[in-house]
Protein backbone atom coordinates (compact mmCIF):
# COMPACT_ATOMS: atom_id res chain seq x y z
CA UNK A 1 0.00 0.00 0.00
CA UNK A 2 1.03 3.16 -0.89
CA UNK A 3 -0.94 5.17 1.34
CA UNK A 4 -4.73 4.80 0.47
CA UNK A 5 -3.72 3.58 -3.08
CA UNK A 6 -3.40 -0.32 -3.50
CA UNK A 7 0.14 -1.17 -5.11
CA UNK A 8 -0.67 -4.29 -6.37
CA UNK A 9 -4.17 -6.33 -6.07
CA UNK A 10 -5.23 -9.59 -7.42
CA UNK A 11 -1.84 -10.66 -8.74
CA UNK A 12 -1.53 -14.56 -9.85
CA UNK A 13 1.75 -15.92 -11.48
CA UNK A 14 3.23 -18.92 -12.45
CA UNK A 15 6.28 -19.48 -13.82
CA UNK A 16 7.58 -22.83 -14.84
CA UNK A 17 10.87 -23.97 -14.91
CA UNK A 18 13.23 -22.41 -18.25
CA UNK A 19 10.63 -19.50 -18.56
CA UNK A 20 11.48 -16.12 -19.08
CA UNK A 21 9.29 -13.46 -18.02
CA UNK A 22 9.23 -9.69 -18.46
CA UNK A 23 7.12 -7.73 -16.37
CA UNK A 24 6.10 -4.78 -17.62
CA UNK A 25 4.01 -1.01 -16.55
CA UNK A 26 3.78 2.52 -16.23
CA UNK A 27 5.75 4.02 -13.26
CA UNK A 28 4.01 2.97 -9.93
CA UNK A 29 2.17 0.26 -11.26
CA UNK A 30 3.45 -1.97 -8.67
CA UNK A 31 6.43 -3.73 -10.81
CA UNK A 32 9.21 -2.81 -7.88
CA UNK A 33 6.65 -3.96 -5.58
CA UNK A 34 6.22 -7.23 -6.89
CA UNK A 35 9.68 -8.01 -7.46
CA UNK A 36 10.48 -7.59 -3.93
CA UNK A 37 7.42 -9.26 -2.75
CA UNK A 38 8.68 -12.33 -4.39
CA UNK A 39 12.24 -12.13 -3.64
CA UNK A 40 10.96 -11.76 0.23
CA UNK A 41 12.33 -8.22 0.40
CA UNK A 42 8.57 -7.42 1.44
CA UNK A 43 5.75 -9.30 3.01
CA UNK A 44 2.55 -9.70 0.98
CA UNK A 45 -0.50 -7.74 2.32
CA UNK A 46 -2.37 -10.86 1.74
CA UNK A 47 -1.82 -13.98 -0.42
CA UNK A 48 1.10 -16.10 -0.50
CA UNK A 49 4.43 -16.89 -2.53
CA UNK A 50 5.13 -20.30 -3.58
CA UNK A 51 8.13 -21.55 -4.83
CA UNK A 52 8.31 -24.84 -5.90
CA UNK A 53 5.41 -25.52 -4.01
CA UNK A 54 6.77 -24.27 -1.09
CA UNK A 55 5.32 -21.21 0.98
CA UNK A 56 8.46 -18.82 0.90
CA UNK A 57 6.70 -15.18 2.25
CA UNK A 58 7.86 -14.73 5.57
CA UNK A 59 11.42 -15.94 4.91
CA UNK A 60 14.43 -14.05 5.57
CA UNK A 61 15.56 -12.52 1.89
CA UNK A 62 18.95 -14.32 1.84
CA UNK A 63 16.54 -17.83 2.67
CA UNK A 64 14.76 -17.29 -0.46
CA UNK A 65 18.01 -16.39 -2.41
CA UNK A 66 19.47 -19.79 -1.00
CA UNK A 67 16.57 -21.66 -2.47
CA UNK A 68 17.14 -20.01 -5.92
CA UNK A 69 14.93 -16.95 -6.27
CA UNK A 70 16.90 -13.64 -6.55
CA UNK A 71 15.86 -10.22 -6.84
CA UNK A 72 18.86 -8.39 -9.18
CA UNK A 73 18.67 -4.72 -8.60
CA UNK A 74 18.92 -1.80 -10.93
CA UNK A 75 22.62 -1.03 -12.16
CA UNK A 76 23.03 1.72 -9.24
CA UNK A 77 22.75 -0.95 -6.44
CA UNK A 78 25.55 -3.53 -7.53
CA UNK A 79 28.94 -3.50 -7.00
CA UNK A 80 30.80 -2.69 -9.68
CA UNK A 81 34.39 -4.45 -9.20
CA UNK A 82 32.39 -7.95 -8.94
CA UNK A 83 31.24 -10.19 -11.78
CA UNK A 84 27.70 -10.65 -12.22
CA UNK A 85 27.87 -14.55 -10.72
CA UNK A 86 29.47 -12.77 -7.27
CA UNK A 87 26.90 -10.17 -7.17
CA UNK A 88 24.17 -12.88 -7.57
CA UNK A 89 26.08 -14.53 -4.69
CA UNK A 90 25.78 -11.40 -2.30
CA UNK A 91 21.78 -11.76 -2.69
Amino acid sequence: WYGPIAAMQGVNLQVEKGQMVAVLGANGAGKTTLLNTLAGVIDPFKGQVLLAEQAIHGLDADEVCRRGLVLVPEGRQIYPFLSVRENLKMG
